[in-house]
C-alpha cells in the first residue's frame, strides 16, 4: 500500500480542485478532478469545448503516489491551459 499524501500535499491538492473549478466556471471547458485515496492517486481531464456524452476527454495528468512536486506540475499544466482558454475567449 502506498503512503498517504502529506498535509502540505493535501493543501496543494485543494489547489488542483480549485483550478479545475476556475476553468469550468470561467471558460467553455469542463475540467474534471478524480481522487482515489485507496491508491493515493488523482487524475485531471478536460473537455475543452464542454462536456458532451461520448466525447473523449483530454487527460492533463494521471498521478500515482501523490507528492507536492507532482501536484505543482499539474497546477502548472492547468494554469497554462487556463491562460490558453482565456486567450481564446477574446478571439
Amino acid at each position: 500500500m502506498q503512503s498517504k499524501p502529506t498535509p502540505a500535499a493535501c493543501g496543494r491538492l485543494h489547489g488542483v480542485l480549485a483550478m479545475c473549478m476556475e476553468i469550468s466556471n470561467n471558460t467553455k471547458a469542463d475540467c474534471f478532478f478524480d481522487y482515489s485515496p485507496h491508491v493515493n492517486s488523482y487524475s485531471v481531464n478536460i473537455h475543452r469545448d464542454g462536456w458532451v456524452s461520448g466525447a473523449d476527454a483530454e487527460y492533463i495528468d494521471v498521478v500515482t503516489d501523490i507528492t507536492e512536486d507532482k501536484i505543482m506540475a499539474t497546477l502548472k499544466k492547468l494554469a497554462a491551459i487556463y491562460c490558453e482558454l482565456e486567450g481564446m475567449k477574446n478571439v
